[in-house]
Formats: C-alpha cells, structure tokens, sequence
C-alpha cells in the first residue's frame, strides 16, 4: 500500500517511496493507491511529537459510502496501528499494540 499523490491533496508532502506523507494542514487528506474489497487489513502509522488532530479513516466508494474514522490527539510519539475488518465493517485502532476503544 502506497500513498498516491494524483489522488491525495494538493500541497502534501509525499515521499518518492510512497510510504511518508508530510502536511502542515489538517484538511488535507493522502489516499492510498489500492482498493479493499475483502478480508482483514492492518497497517501503522508513526506519529511525530505534539500530534493534534489527525484522522485515520477508511471511505468506501459507490452510490451509499460508508466512512470509518478517528481523530488522535497526542504529546509523545506514538505508533497507531489500523486494522479493518471488511467482514464485519469494522476499523479498529491499537495505540503502542493496545487497542484503543472509541
């Protein structure tokens, strides 16, 4: 899974690799170049010191989207794991491995 930038928000930074997005703006929004349509999904996210505001979040496409998010506030550097479960339409979060309840 790699970050698109033709798809992502104008003025993100995103690395050649695909793997780092960089942004100063809170409504900026980084989409991934790969579409789930079963199964379970995990991935993690590093976060930097003093993190307000940032939403994981997973949107489905067609006539009736359903969206998944959550919004992370933090003053340490962290690891936030996402899992998705399309089985179940659910979008869990585990911060340092543990999971976080909504």
């Amino acid at each position: 899974m790699r970050f698109d930038s033709t798809l992502s928000s104008p003025g993100l930074g995103i690395s050649q690799s695909g793997l780092t997005v960089t942004s100063t703006d809170k409504s900026q929004k980084a989409i991934c170049n790969v579409a789930m349509t079963e199964g379970i999904h995990y991935w993690e996210v590093q976060c930097p010191l003093k993190l307000q505001g940032l939403q994981f979040g997973v949107t489905t496409k067609g006539d009736n989207p359903l969206s998944f998010t959550q919004t992370f506030h933090s003053t340490t550097e962290r690891v936030v794991g996402v899992e998705l479960n399309l089985h179940t339409l659910e979008l869990r979060y585990f911060i340092q491995s543990r999971y976080c309840k909504k």
